[in-house]
């Protein structure tokens, strides 16, 4: 199971957001269809299945047009 958060809300597929897993590849990939300020925050991927759990978090920061991950 995969699950995005942003600032720990989840987040669903639609509106502003598209997710898309590609198990083969081995990822699970956040779309943002259009961003502004509000979507600049911490992102969380969180992924588990009956062996366990793992996370991973980024930032993104919204500079003009621009979105950068850190």
């Amino acid at each position: 199971m995969i699950k995005w958060k942003q600032e720990n809300v989840e987040i669903k597929d639609g509106g502003d957001y598209g997710i898309k897993a590609l198990p083969e590849q081995n990822q699970a990939i956040l779309i943002i269809r259009a961003f502004d300020d509000n979507h600049e925050g911490s992102y969380m991927c969180e992924a588990s299945n009956m062996f366990g759990k793992t996370s991973q978090t980024i930032y993104l920061f919204v500079v003009g047009k621009y979105c950068i991950l850190y």
